[in-house]
């Protein structure tokens, strides 16, 4: 899929974002070592310490090309806001929406977190192309063909994603977040919240908000 080129204001995911999920792929392998070894060194009984390294090796490989693909997927994430509506590129995707289909600002469950969302009042279709839909006022998701192949593999990939989640948690650090990719792209929603201090810090809600105020109307929200 080719990005179609659209004028407009332009937002970038912030750092720590963009890289989240490899940051968090290299504290889970940590995490494993330490109880291999926790479990070598603390054991009784005799273990087979050759084997156990060459399965820690194995699972910290697989581990971390995981990670490195899902990564993929937050460091080409961008928004566009332009008079004609919204758009949000990330790998393989975008979806655009135009503003007066933007219902209302939400947040969703996204894993073990919740995550501040744009949602839309009408779903974004995939029978369209990018400039039908600008061109018609139509929100509309498209996807390449590799990311498609992705998504087919999405029951593969959610155990390393819930163990992700489940080690955040634990590890007391701030909000890193898990792509929704993941559990197949919300055609419902624009995740706005994955933006950080842009979003949180009144930026982007300020933009948005010029742009949609009927989203703002019944919004938890109140930066402004």
């Amino acid at each position: 899929m080719s990005e179609l080129p659209v004028d407009g204001t332009t937002y970038h995911l912030p750092p720590l974002q963009r890289y989240s999920i490899f940051l968090v792929t290299l504290g889970v392998i940590a995490f494993l070592w330490i109880l291999m070894l926790f479990a070598v060194f603390t054991s009784k009984s005799k273990l087979d310490i050759a084997f156990l390294y060459e399965l820690m090796g194995g699972i910290s490989l697989i581990c971390l090309v995981v990670g490195i693909l899902a990564n993929l997927t937050t460091i080409g994430t961008k928004l566009v806001l332009n008079p004609q509506g919204i758009f949000i590129y990330r790998s393989g995707s975008c979806l655009y929406s135009p503003w007066k289909n933007i219902a209302g600002v939400e947040q969703e469950v996204m894993g073990a977190f919740s995550l501040d969302v744009l949602r839309l009042d009408q779903k974004a279709g995939e029978n369209i192309s990018l400039e039908q839909g600008i061109e018609t006022q139509t929100a509309v998701l498209t996807k390449a063909p590799l990311l498609k192949t992705t998504e087919q593999m999405l029951p593969i990939l959610k155990g390393l994603v819930l163990i992700l989640s489940i080690l955040t948690i634990f590890s007391g650090r701030m909000r890193l977040y898990v792509p929704g990719s993941y559990r197949g792209i919300n055609p419902w929603s624009i995740p706005v919240g994955m933006f950080g201090k842009i979003w949180q810090e009144g930026d982007l809600y300020n933009e948005i908000k010029h742009y949609a105020p009927q989203a703002f109307k019944s919004s938890h929200l109140s930066l402004s």
